[in-house]
């Protein structure tokens, strides 16, 4: 999955700008000829990929600005 540049406003600042990501996911199965076994693994985010999928600047009314962060490598 590849997100371009992302650029989250803040009312008294110039906007903040992401520069581009990639996350790489994994699944594999086996599964044996008569289906009576089967096994499977997946990897999310499989190079720790650091990033931001949201950001606000709330300085204006409310406080702090703040980025909600993407979820970190996780497998299964």
């Amino acid at each position: 999955i590849y997100t371009g540049d992302q650029f989250f406003q803040a009312t008294n600042f110039p906007a903040e700008r992401q520069g581009g990501y990639s996350l790489f996911n994994f699944r594999v199965t086996w599964s044996n000829a008569d289906d009576t076994v089967s096994v499977a693994g997946y990897v999310q985010n499989a190079f720790d990929e650091r990033y931001f999928t949201f950001g606000q600047d709330a300085s204006a009314g409310f406080g702090p600005s703040y980025v909600f962060v993407g979820d970190p490598r996780e497998w299964g």
